[in-house]
């Protein structure tokens, strides 16, 4: 961990601002970066091999190796992808200690849940997050496919006012920032105190099976080439009647017309981006573009090419939001709590079939569609027709509500660190509190958990490098 090589004292509690930009765009810091100056993180699929005279890098496995296999027909497609996820469960099932399941109630962990029932002869331990908010709250579905496969079933419900005095004690288990991680950590905890130490994560379908809307946007866009290049000037004028309109989604679609080049380097950082560049060059106003994971996107692009569309931003997010955020945090807040998490669906023989499957199989006419008509005679029609919904937690209403005075202190406290924009960080601020629509509560989170983790691993007035 971070915190232990800066306990060794071999290297200086510098801040890396450089990165900045990076974790301001995802939520995170990805790849090989950190915000400690001299410490990398070594990249996914990769060796070190340390001796006494040199200290050098293998990569060993690379997502981008694109194989060949019989896509013939949609029967053939859909018993191999049935057949590569059932493997992968059973593999990742073996275990000397009991083994448990996320359960959310959508269609990915249910059918995690649906292949280890059918892979044991002995009743599945299954936990759902349960709220108050009925909006959020997917109990219902889970609760269907426990009683379908007769789970030892635990329902853990979340309230507001209690999670506020818990989230200090979370954010300290970060060993690097992260926008997410604190659902994973409120399952993890109560899958400890059942006396689990494996679970099972329904977490890279949406990756793997086109299940982000975001994936859509990206065929839809990157397969008009001809029109992207020959549009420019309406492009340009579209993006500038829309800046005038605030919000979120409408910045994002300004951002998306005016790229010259519909590429996934491109493409990927405005879909995903949570600070758009413009709000990064106001925060900071020597910030240098473009990402990190923009220029290795690019560097990649003769590889990637040659993917189908939905695997294309696939490997995107793979790279990015989801190597960077979602199993970054799902591994430290599940090892923060001794549990040991396993994700099926990244299984590298399961991952090296569906990333090459033609986008036709793919089409998501329902979410997931491949994935349903592959495995969906094993959970009820109920879970895979129904509206995605994901496993988050209501953040907007409890930062307006009962963590509003916890995001102030914080944001107070960043104020007053050498590192953005003063009054551009109190505007934002400022802004979320006034309803303004274009300042999402993901902005304002990232800022307060950048700040907290100032705090817990930095530790002292920190020094800014150029």
């Amino acid at each position: 961990e971070i915190r232990a090589i800066l306990a060794s004292g071999l290297i200086t509690k510098e801040f890396e601002a450089t990165i900045l930009p990076d974790y301001l765009t995802y939520q995170s810091t990805l790849r090989q970066q950190t915000l400690v100056k001299g410490i990398q993180r070594l990249e996914a699929g990769t060796s070190l091999f340390i001796t006494k005279e040199s200290i050098r890098k293998s990569l060993y496995w690379n997502i981008l190796q694109k194989k060949s296999f019989d896509f013939s027909d949609e029967q053939t497609v859909q018993t191999e992808v049935r057949s590569r996820v059932m493997t992968a469960v059973r593999r990742q099932m073996v275990s000397d200690v009991p083994i448990g399941a996320f359960l959310s109630g959508g269609i990915d962990s249910s059918i995690m849940v649906a292949a280890m029932a059918m892979n044991s002869d002995q009743p599945i331990n299954t936990f759902t997050v349960t709220f108050e908010e009925r909006e959020f709250d997917e109990s219902e579905f889970a609760s269907i496919m426990a009683k379908k496969y007769k789970t030892n079933h635990t329902e853990i419900p979340v309230h507001p006012e209690e999670l506020v005095h818990q989230i200090p004690g979370i954010l300290s288990r970060m060993d690097s920032p992260s926008g997410d991680g604190i659902n994973s950590y409120i399952i993890s905890e109560a899958i400890k105190k059942a006396g689990i130490k494996v679970a099972i994560s329904g977490l890279g379908g949406d990756e793997l099976f086109a299940g982000y809307a975001y994936s859509k946007w990206y065929k839809r866009i990157a397969g008009q080439n001809g029109f992207w290049s020959n549009t420019g000037f309406l492009r340009n004028a579209a993006a500038s009647i829309l800046d005038l309109n605030g919000s979120v989604r409408t910045k994002k679609f300004s951002n998306l017309l005016k790229i010259s080049d519909p590429a996934l380097y491109n493409i990927y950082p405005v879909l995903r981006a949570v600070f758009s560049p413009q709000e990064i060059s106001m925060l900071l106003p020597t910030a240098s573009h473009p990402t990190s994971l923009e220029t290795e996107l690019q560097k990649k692009r003769p590889e990637i090419d040659r993917f189908p569309f939905y695997s294309q931003f696939g490997i995107g997010d793979i790279l990015g939001y989801t190597e960077g955020v979602l199993l970054k945090d799902s591994d430290q807040m599940s090892m923060a709590n001794s549990i040991e998490l396993r994700v099926p669906f990244f299984d590298v023989e399961l991952v090296e079939y569906v990333l090459s499957i033609p986008d036709h199989f793919k089409k998501p006419t329902i979410p997931k569609k491949l994935l349903v008509d592959s495995m969906g005679s094993m959970i009820p029609e109920a879970i895979w027709n129904k509206k995605k919904m994901g496993f988050v937690l209501p953040w907007d209403r409890w930062l307006r509500k009962e963590l509003n005075s916890y995001c102030a202190l914080a944001i107070q406290n960043l104020m007053s660190r050498n590192i953005f924009q003063k009054e551009v960080l109190k505007n934002f601020w400022q802004q979320f509190n006034l309803g303004d629509n274009s300042v999402s509560w993901a902005k304002i989170w990232t800022l307060v958990v950048l700040e907290k983790w100032i705090e817990n691993v930095i530790d002292q007035e920190i020094t800014v490098t150029a």
